[in-house]
């Protein structure tokens, strides 16, 4: 009787398989789940977040910095009107601020260079505030008093200005100055800044960079300026940021301030938060920090709807530092654990100014559900196929503990007395359930193994495109992931290969690193595919006597990043370069000097007939002219030759490099009789010819500066089209500073001429 319950297969085979197949599935577990695959799934997903918003940062600081506070021009011409004032009659210039009489005619020549400032740099409204007073004071006791000055809006600066600049709203403008300007009067205008009225605090674009010149007069204007915070004109609910920058004499006088400003509305659409996530649920908060300690900003403009779904439109933002991720933060509050944001800061002020302290930053913000929705549902599918392994095993157990129902003395004498080193071999007993336990043993063993691999394949299809490897040179051993070489797209290159072997095979893809950075040691490798092109980003960790490498397939984000470098620097209608990659590409070659220059000649052309045409035919007609000219000013000129549409209807080519003047004159002669030949043909099959006037400015023997040269190449245009149009003239420096004066006011004759404003007596 002992012997028989001793013997009791069902109690010597299912508890021992039992606990093996719980060990295995333990051990498993563990590798997937306690290895740390999650967290680095959730880690790459903020990295891509983090990129994401890097690259919006640098787009945005580019155009703040670069475009939008280019106040240059308007500056200069400001100062030299009121110069000019100061010079005629001191005490004049002092009522400058309270004599409309003054005041209306230095306002009245400072709107030429306001609607300058709107067209050209591309933003919502420009303005000019003129003061003498001491703010401060004014300020202490309360005692606000009006200021003169202008505040006029383009709600869409993107859309092509209109001739008599009917898009332009006037905030504030002297009535007088309003119809003479014939420029529409927005619901909240007034003819000045009324502080005084109106009992409201002085804008802090006046305020700020007013005082600041007054309070530190050694600095330079551009050190002065002043980025301001949201707000809102009185009546007027629109949001906006502004940058303004004092107006200074050459003698330290400070009398008002200059400014841009940028609505909200308009910055959201620069700022689009529908690429950081699929779904579209996320946000952009463009935030200040004032002082620069700590880890709380202040919210000035939220481009999408996550940030608002849950902070409750909170106008601070207290950022706490994850504790399971890098570069990531939580928003402090309600919901906080909802929200994941990186932060990055814009650089805007120079070290050592009165606005140093102030930060501007720019921060991604995304609902967590959202952002680790891959790296969640890839947990819920190891959950799903580590349960599956595991019922399937219990089952093989306990099917194979049900059938073997008899004693097994033979088989076990068999197995103690076979060899362990070979396969063993059984007799067969005659009995159907110890027959088929062998055979149950090998299909156990060939379920494990197909298990197993299509395991594999699932990890394999679930995996994002990334591969890592480490050396360790103490033990002289490789590990490299099974998809590395796979990032490179090279499927040939197999698993298994030893340092010197991985050496080589990564010597193959050094001729396509486009980028490095040796101090963080991160390559970046542009390699060609057939036709295309991908781009594949390595980073490598050195350590003691290790090195650790990670790759990932960036080709996504990086033709998303040149598509956004494109449109940045080429003019959208005739694929040339604009002005800003014009002037760029100009400050490069003058940076290399005249070993590269040699001799060089700046064309500055302006189409003739475009307005005929445009008011003729249309202004599809019109683009098409300026298209035809781009092509054949690329068609026609050297290749080498910097092409460009600086405007309208005005193009620069740069010829450079040439051994003397005639060469280039060849090329010009060349280029300007074979767009004689050029035409567009009208909807009447008319033949309607290119025509168009040019001016030459010559390198080294004009200027040495490129600012310059083209303004002496401008200057020498419109001397060629004021004697007729369709030809092409140098620049004469004599005649240059004879007609300086009239050159200055041209634009208020031409307007005269234009408007038919002079009238004619016999």
């Amino acid at each position: 009787m002992r012997q028989i319950r001793q013997n009791s297969i069902l109690k010597r085979i299912l508890v021992p398989l039992l606990l093996l197949v719980i060990l295995q599935v333990a051990v498993l577990a563990g590798l997937l789940f306690g290895g740390g695959v999650m967290n680095r799934l959730n880690q790459n997903s903020v990295d891509i977040i983090n990129e994401r918003v890097i690259n919006r940062k640098n787009y945005l600081e580019d155009e703040m910095v670069k475009r939008w506070s280019n106040l240059d021009s308007a500056l200069n011409g400001i100062n030299q009107s009121a110069e000019k004032l100061k010079t005629d009659d001191a005490k004049k210039f002092s009522r400058i601020d309270s004599d409309s009489s003054v005041y209306t005619g230095l306002l009245d020549e400072s709107m030429e260079e306001l609607i300058s400032l709107i067209r050209q740099n591309m933003v919502t409204g420009a303005f000019v505030v003129l003061n003498t007073k001491d703010l401060s004071k004014e300020e202490e006791s309360r005692g606000y008093q009006n200021k003169p000055g202008i505040y006029i809006r383009d709600y869409d600066p993107v859309a092509a200005p209109s001739e008599n600049n009917t898009d332009l709203l006037a905030e504030r403008m002297p009535s007088a100055l309003v119809k003479k300007w014939k420029i529409g009067m927005d619901t909240g205008w007034n003819s000045g800044f009324d502080f005084k009225d109106s009992s409201v605090d002085y804008y802090s674009f006046l305020y700020e960079p007013y005082m600041a010149a007054e309070k530190y007069p050694e600095l330079k204007t551009a050190d002065l300026a002043y980025w301001s915070k949201t707000y809102t004109l009185a009546n007027n609910p629109k949001e906006v940021i502004s940058y303004s920058v004092p107006l200074r004499l050459s003698d330290g006088t400070v009398y008002g301030v200059l400014g841009i400003e940028l609505s909200t509305d308009y910055l959201k659409k620069l700022i689009s938060f529908n690429e950081l996530s699929e779904n579209k649920n996320s946000a952009y908060i463009l935030g200040v920090q004032d002082g620069g300690k700590g880890n709380q900003l202040q919210n000035v403009m939220v481009s999408g709807p996550a940030y608002n779904m849950y902070m409750k439109q909170s106008k601070t933002i207290n950022l706490v530092a994850s504790k399971d991720y890098d570069n990531a933060f939580t928003i402090g509050g309600s919901d906080a654990d909802l929200l994941c944001s990186n932060v990055h800061y814009i650089n805007l002020y120079n070290t050592n100014t009165p606005f140093a302290d102030q930060k501007w930053a720019l921060i991604g913000v995304v609902p967590t559900d959202q952002l680790f929705s891959f790296s969640n549902k890839f947990n819920k599918t190891l959950v799903i196929v580590v349960t599956a392994l595991f019922i399937a095993s219990i089952i093989g157990v306990l099917v194979i503990s049900i059938l073997i129902t008899r004693p097994v003395i033979s088989l076990a004498s068999d197995v103690k007395n076979s060899n362990p080193s070979e396969p063993i071999a059984l007799r067969r007993t005659g009995v159907k359930e110890l027959d088929e336990l062998g055979g149950s043993f090998e299909k156990l063993s060939s379920d494990v193994f197909q298990a197993s691999r299509k395991f594999a394949q699932i990890l394999r299809m679930a995996s994002i495109k990334i591969g890592g490897f480490e050396i360790d040179w103490n033990e002289n051993q490789l590990f490299m992931t099974e998809d590395f070489f796979r990032v490179f797209r090279s499927e040939k290159i197999r698993k298994n290969m030893s340092i010197e072997e991985f050496t080589e095979n990564m010597e193959m893809f050094r001729r396509y690193v486009s980028r490095k950075n040796e101090q963080d040691h991160i390559y970046i490798f542009e390699i060609p595919d057939k036709e295309d092109l991908f781009w594949v980003r390595l980073s490598i960790r050195y350590e003691e006597d290790k090195i650790v490498g990670l790759a990932e397939d960036i080709t996504k984000e990086t033709l998303e990043l040149k598509k956004m470098e494109y449109e940045r620097d080429y003019d959208l209608l005739t694929n040339i370069l604009n002005r800003r990659a014009f002037n760029a590409r100009l400050e490069q070659l003058f940076q290399k000097g005249k070993d590269v220059l040699g001799t060089a000649a700046l064309m500055m052309i302006d189409l003739d007939n475009l307005k005929f045409l445009n008011d003729s035919y249309g202004h599809d007609f019109g683009d098409k002219y300026i298209q035809k000219t781009a092509a054949g000013l690329k068609k026609y000129t050297p290749k080498e030759s910097v092409v460009a549409r600086m405007s309208g209807d005005e193009f620069f080519v740069f010829f450079y490099g040439y051994d003397s003047k005639d060469a280039i004159r060849k090329k010009i002669n060349h280029c300007w009789s074979k767009m004689d030949e050029e035409y567009l043909e009208l909807p009447n099959k008319q033949k309607f010819r290119l025509r168009m006037s040019g001016g030459i400015a010559w390198y080294p023997d004009n200027t040495d500066d490129y600012t310059k040269l083209i303004k002496y190449a401008d200057f020498a245009m419109y001397k060629v089209k004021k004697r007729g149009k369709g030809r092409y003239g140098e620049f004469d420096r004599e005649s240059y500073f004879q007609d300086a004066y009239l050159l200055q006011n041209k634009e208020e004759l031409n307007h005269l001429i234009e408007e038919e404003l002079i009238e004619y007596y016999f």
